[in-house]
């Protein structure tokens, strides 16, 4: 039987805790051990661990250093800059690691969690968490075969509001760096909506186990928060194959839309949302339609492919090899694209019954939309205050450097 454990049981932890919960009462693992910071657990949740005999810690130096090699699977939700020392101390302990996303802030984050990984002979499973469902292989499968010819643009966009609550929930959120100086890079792209960049990334790579090849990205950042990163974002990857990737994302909206995502292939296209996927030829006609995961079983999923991957080393997991791109991604638009602080003449200011504020930038919606359907980045022509964008090339890039913050 698998021994499973957790680190924090706040904030997205409790989605962890409740799998655990799950998988633990279905007969499929054990619940052995919890890292529980004073305060940061429900009375009821913390009388469920009580009830099911979990150890519980205080600190996850202390949990290693108690249950070495005796776990197999521990659970990270925990923020994004621990994400690095909290998985390396884990696999140091023997322990498989199912890590939140973005799996780290930074390309040499990622690569030195890689490097600890193969040391210990163990697996990093990075919880980008549509990557594992039925309906993302059938699409990746379906590009590989090449029914649809070759996919030539790849599309998202996200509008999801957040309120100032999501900016407080803890000392991260919103946040470029740590009061140490060391990067979080927390934004929509990297936090919120990244699971759909890291879609279109993955659908890009030409094998299964595969990611794009980037040769460049092209990107624009906006603020109306008042946070130290960006809120609003758009970007143009290219790779060294000619796919063009175009991802739009912002948190300073009215209201929730997406993800809404596209591939243009030579002969087809595959539209695609949370809802259901619809293939069709380039004259409209429907090829297939499938749906997509419901929320439980998204979870479901991931934990099935967890306990595959601890039997079986060849089974397909999100693996930190393929989480990085997307640490790529956005260790480069952060070094490329200042910030642009946009002014309050373009800001409406919503404050609901319970006194919570939305700040909106108020074409936002609409240019992105706009954008998205002419397949193109925000320009001058579009608002005044777009940003100036030029393509980052990445061929001799190492990773985040901050030069533009320093």
């Amino acid at each position: 039987m698998i021994n499973a454990a957790v680190i924090g049981v706040s904030g997205f932890g409790v989605t962890h805790l409740n799998d655990l919960f799950r998988e633990h009462e279905a007969g499929r693992l054990n619940f052995t051990a919890a890292v529980i910071h004073q305060n940061q657990v429900s009375p009821e949740n913390l009388e469920r661990i009580k009830a099911l005999n979990v150890e519980i810690f205080t600190d996850y130096p202390s949990m290693f250093a108690k249950l070495a090699g005796k776990i197999d699977i521990c659970c990270i939700p925990t923020g994004i800059a621990l994400h690095r020392p909290m998985t390396e101390a884990a696999l140091a302990a023997g322990a498989n690691v199912f890590v939140e996303k973005p799996v780290a802030p930074t390309v040499a984050d990622a690569e030195a969690m890689e490097a600890a990984a193969r040391k210990a002979g163990k697996f990093v499973a990075v919880g980008y968490q549509h990557i594992y469902q039925p309906e993302t292989r059938r699409i990746k499968e379906l590009l590989l075969s090449g029914k649809l010819g070759k996919a030539l643009r790849l599309k998202c966009y996200a509008l999801w509001p957040r309120k100032n609550a999501y900016y407080g929930r803890n000392g991260w959120a919103g946040a470029l760096f740590a009061p140490n100086g060391d990067p979080i890079l927390d934004s929509p792209f990297t936090n919120a909506v990244a699971h759909y960049l890291n879609l279109l990334l993955f659908y890009a790579g030409n094998t299964f186990e595969d990611t794009a090849d980037v040769k460049s990205v092209e990107a624009g950042m906006y603020r109306v928060n008042p946070i130290t990163s960006c809120d609003t974002a758009n970007m143009r990857i290219l790779t060294r194959d000619g796919k063009e990737i175009l991802f739009y994302a912002s948190h300073a909206v009215p209201q929730t839309e997406g993800p809404i995502s596209c591939i243009e292939c030579e002969k087809g296209i595959i539209n695609y949302t949370s809802k259901e996927t619809v293939i069709t030829d380039l004259e409209g006609n429907e090829i297939e339609r499938f749906a997509s995961a419901e929320s439980l079983a998204l979870r479901l999923n991931i934990w099935e492919h967890i306990r595959n991957r601890i039997a079986d080393p060849d089974s397909f997991i999100c693996t930190v090899k393929l989480a990085a791109k997307a640490a790529l991604v956005s260790n480069a638009v952060f070094d490329s694209a200042p910030i642009v602080d946009l002014p309050a003449s373009l800001i409406d200011i919503n404050v609901d019954a319970e006194g919570s504020i939305l700040r909106v930038i108020r074409p936002m919606e609409e240019l992105i939309k706009r954008c998205y359907s002419e397949n193109r980045l925000i320009t001058k022509a579009d608002f005044p205050y777009a940003a100036e964008t030029t393509p980052f090339d990445v061929e001799n890039y190492k990773g985040f450097t901050g030069a533009l913050y320093r």
